[in-house]
């Protein structure tokens, strides 16, 4: 028998109650950290547009280039299995 990790594949449907649920992780967040993306996605790529409603900091970690980079408050294009063990030391401390 195949498998499967438990995440959400392209293609396949969210869990019920899985966008909802990120709404009010997002809502309830000071900063959402969109990390290899490109946020084109649907329904999940209205995240980066409900912080930015909410007033939260924006922080996009992805080479290419995403619909959200001009509302984002930093964008890192830096190489992410460089720069994602900085960031986790910067914020564990």
């Amino acid at each position: 028998m195949p498998l499967k990790p438990d995440v959400t594949l392209f293609g396949e449907q969210l869990p019920d109650g899985a966008y909802e649920r990120a709404c009010a992780l997002v809502h309830d967040s000071r900063i959402l950290l969109c990390v290899g993306s490109t946020l084109e996605v649907h329904p999940v790529s209205q995240l980066p547009a409900n912080a930015k409603h909410w007033k939260r900091t924006l922080a996009i970690l992805t080479r290419g280039h995403t619909p959200f980079d001009p509302d984002a408050d930093f964008k890192i294009t830096d190489d992410l299995d460089a720069i994602l063990p900085r960031l986790a030391g910067l914020v564990l401390r």
